[in-house]
């Protein structure tokens, strides 16, 4: 199986950005094969702050995520095989969200995001790894992999900032928090 190099709880692992700093304390993947479609929302973005710097640095990330720059945004290189990419901020007074959605040309394309279609199955496989909290109503877990049907729409949704560390949650604050300052 290929390296996952395209984390869909880390905002900036979708984009040509290094360093990024802003997380999802929700993520909720829904993947239609029929569309060759997946929508990934990211929801209560967080930042974990241990410096002055780091503020600036998560401000100045979201500033080049923010929506009056999405039409100049450089996405990972190894999103190079979708097509139709979109990204769609939420942002109110007391949340902000982010939900991109792909067309895939291929389901190898979904290699690079940690799914695997096994064609003698006709299935998607994902790696079981529980500290990403996965819940879903529609995949099966054997072993060490959650396994979809490919014949139909699939979602899960993963929590995998639930048992973060102590040292670090309390210097865990929302982004609103941040870009409202």
């Amino acid at each position: 199986m290929e390296q996952i190099r395209v984390i869909f709880y880390v905002l900036s692992s979708f984009f040509a950005t290094e360093n990024g700093q802003i997380a999802s304390e929700f993520t909720t993947v829904t993947i239609d094969p029929v569309n060759s479609k997946i929508e990934i929302v990211l929801e209560k973005l967080f930042t974990v702050l241990q410096s002055e710097d780091d503020k600036q640095l998560v401000k100045s990330e979201w500033h080049r995520l923010n929506k009056n720059n999405i039409e100049n945004l450089n996405w990972a290189n190894d999103l190079k095989n979708f097509v139709n990419k979109t990204i769609l901020i939420t942002e109110t007074e007391t949340k902000t969200q982010v939900k991109i959605e792909l067309n895939y040309k291929s389901e190898k394309d979904l290699e690079t995001l940690g799914i695997w279609y096994k064609e003698s199955e006709n299935q998607f496989a994902i790696n079981y790894l529980p500290d990403n909290n996965l819940e879903t109503k529609e995949g099966v877990l054997r072993d060490i992999y959650w396994y979809f049907k490919a014949d139909s729409i699939f979602k899960f949704k993963m929590e995998p900032f639930l048992n973060m560390p102590t040292k670090y949650k309390k210097d865990k604050k929302p982004l609103i928090d941040i870009i409202k300052q």
